[in-house]
């Protein structure tokens, strides 16, 4: 293999005119087959269909062609892993090294595939995600954590070869709004730079780089390094001219512009406020209309008004303006103040020009969740679930009512996306607050689909996860999610005090009842009066078995658990397009959903073997969910009542941590012999 790879290369160097010198060369090893474990001289390992296999590596220097690669042990040995369906891979785990070497030669490239990669760090080079760039005869690997490493590509040249340093662009790519003079450079001595600004990669025949080069319209520019016949490997920079005819006066003129595809420009906000904010939308809204920015990555707060300019990307997300994706703010300044929704009848909130509007409806008449003014009717939507705790059309308010919202369009159909609605028969600033309950089993005791505004009284309850505008606590005994826009609380607190706010059973659009909660963010009256007493308190999930989630998920909601011995039923499911899977134990069957779109991508599913899954449990059409926080690496089947020698202990087992064992005198998970075992 490698013979013909330098022969290649060498036939590529004489088609371009250079010597065989100017082209890096490569290796692969490959830890994922096994003709690759062959080639670099590893004994595969047998297939153990029960609980997988290993081959240990440290302590032995393994070559292919001229590299060489050495590990050495973590917190657990590293090794040849093989699943127990098969799949092969190279494993090293926290503080283990493993070293990349070649005699006469300089590493100018290292590129890995596997799972974790961003766990390792490099002692020399640069170093992302699986990405070494340098020149080094040696390159040595940190783990941080355990990393699965399928096939490494190690890119060289002869030692007497000049590495040359890859050339450097000021400014760097980025967007701008008026035309760069970028400059090139290299750190390597008597270099020579060459580039192309048509995307095109560039070589010695390209154009040779003397001065500044001008760029006044969007470019990717591409630049190579030679001293003599040896280059560096290529830079590249995109750079994002934005026009004077993509400056935009106002956020009318924002829309104006549109036709059918997305535009990018300078937006120039003129006394804009922030007039409402719900996790990732923001609503924005100046003299002239309003924006939705979708997210933008921008913190600011409701009622904050906003000067100066932004580049932005405009679109329309089923006929909703918005403006989607990361925003600059480095170029807006903002100052507190207050939003006033803007008194709005029926019929203006179905013209165009006031959607995004932060509106009110003072005594508008509604009938079965549309409001109405004899002639036109507008869909009042939950969209953020303030109202009902549902994305819905609020189907059961018929009467007269007070309205906050947002106005909103889905494709054709106009909509109201209600933030708050108080009856006219009722008075908002008097609420009744004389239901109170004194625990969280109280407050679910008493819990139906109608929501009752109530006060819960709490005494060091523990804050058990906070994302978003969701808020888990439990008392010890029974857990409650506080559906609420920043609370100012962090998992591990403790509080005490008074939550007001209403409580229910929410339903979903074909009425199955839901997970129980407070909601307090835009409820008249509502608020949470707690004081922290301490804070980074350990936050212990509660072991349970799926047994107890099916029999009565409402004895663990809103609590932190943790499930072992899991298996997947969906043995195929893809993390990264399914949000949603069902999982296994004893028989048992739930759902877990990634509500908070933790990042599960590195997992491998294994039929075969079965898992520790974390979570907060929640109810879905009447039954357990758990909204998945963590799912650890495989770990065998439970074993009962096992043995083994002291001898065996004394020279292989080790807690989970890293940490030897002399004897094993509890259950838990431990490593014996590199292999782990769950002890009952």
């Amino acid at each position: 293999m490698k013979n013909f790879t330098t022969l290649k290369v060498a036939i590529a160097a004489l088609l371009l005119g250079l010597s065989a010198n100017a082209m890096a060369d490569e290796v692969v090893l490959t830890f994922n087959t096994s003709d690759g474990l062959s080639e670099l001289g590893i004994t595969e390992p047998e297939l153990d269909s029960t609980n997988g296999s290993y081959t240990a590596l440290s302590g032995t220097t393994y070559s292919l062609g001229n590299v060489s690669m050495e590990t050495t042990d973590g917190s657990t040995a590293s090794r040849i892993w093989k699943s127990t369906a098969g799949a092969l891979d190279l494993r090293i785990y926290k503080t283990a090294t493993l070293t990349l070497s070649m005699d006469g030669y300089n590493i100018t490239g290292i590129t890995m595939t596997g799972n974790d990669l961003g766990k390792l760090t490099a002692d020399s080079g640069t170093y992302s995600s699986g990405t070494w760039e340098g020149a080094a005869n040696s390159v040595v690997f940190t783990a941080s954590a355990t990393v699965k490493i399928k096939t490494i590509t190690v890119t060289y040249q002869d030692a007497s070869a000049v590495v040359v340093s890859k050339p450097v662009a000021s400014p760097a790519g980025g967007t701008y709004t008026e035309a760069q003079s970028v400059t090139l450079s290299c750190d390597t001595e008597g270099a020579t730079i060459y580039y192309t600004t048509d995307g095109t990669a560039p070589t010695n025949a390209s154009t040779k780089y003397s001065s500044a080069i001008a760029i006044s319209e969007t470019t990717t520019l591409k630049a190579i390094a030679y001293v003599g016949d040896d280059a560096s490997s290529v830079m590249t920079e995109t750079y994002t001219i934005v026009s004077a005819d993509d400056i935009y006066e106002n956020i009318a003129a924002l829309k104006a512009a549109y036709s059918d595809t997305n535009i990018t420009g300078t937006l120039k906000f003129t006394d804009a406020q922030v007039t409402y904010v719900n996790g990732s939308n923001m609503y924005v809204q100046d003299a002239t209309g309003a924006v939705c920015l979708y997210n933008s990555g921008l913190s600011y707060t409701a009622g904050q008004i906003l000067n100066g300019t932004a580049v932005v990307t405009y679109t329309l997300y089923k006929n909703l303006p918005e403006i989607t994706g990361t925003v600059d703010g480095s170029n807006l300044t903002a100052t507190d103040g207050t939003a006033t929704p803007v008194e709005m009848s029926v019929e203006d909130a179905l013209k165009e020009e006031n959607l995004c509007k932060y509106i009110s409806m003072t005594g508008a008449t509604v009938e079965a969740g549309y409001a109405t003014d004899g002639t036109n009717t507008v869909a009042l939507y939950d969209q953020y679930k303030l109202v009902s705790g549902s994305k819905a059309i609020l189907t059961d308010y018929t009467g007269t009512y007070n309205i906050v919202a947002i106005a909103g369009v889905y494709n054709t159909t106009y909509e109201l996306f209600v933030i708050s609605m108080t009856s006219e028969e009722e008075d908002p600033d008097t609420p009744e607050t004389d239901v109170v309950y004194n625990s969280i089993a109280e407050a679910k005791a008493a819990a139906s689909t109608t929501a009752v505004f109530a006060t819960l009284n709490l005494t060091d309850a523990l804050v058990e996860y906070v994302n978003g505008n969701y808020c888990f606590i439990t008392d010890g005994e029974d857990g409650i999610l506080v559906y609420y826009s920043e609370t100012g609380l962090s998992a591990g607190d403790k509080v005490s005090g008074s939550i007001t706010g209403n409580f229910y059973i929410y339903k979903n659009k074909a009425g199955a009842e839901n997970s129980f909660e407070v909601v307090i963010y835009n409820v008249d009256g509502a608020s949470m009066n707690l004081t922290t007493s301490s804070t980074g308190n350990e936050v212990t999930p509660v072991a349970v078995e799926m047994a107890d989630l099916t029999a009565d998920a409402r004895d663990y909601e809103s609590q932190y658990v943790v499930l072992e011995g899991v298996s997947f039923v969906d043995t195929d499911w893809d993390a990264e397009s399914n949000r949603s899977c069902t999982i296994t134990q004893d028989g048992e069957e739930i759902e877990f959903y990634n509500q908070f779109k933790i990042d599960l991508s590195s997992l491998e599913i294994d039929a075969n073997e079965t898992y520790t899954v974390y979570g907060i449990v929640t109810v879905y059409n009447g039954v357990a969910q758990l909204y998945v926080l963590d799912i650890k690496d495989i770990i065998p089947s439970a074993i009962n009542a096992i043995t083994v020698d002291s001898e065996t202990v004394k020279s292989g087992t080790y807690t989970i941590a890293g940490q030897k064992v002399n004897a094993i005198t509890k259950g838990g998970l431990y490593i014996i012999n590199g292999k782990k075992v769950f002890v009952k």
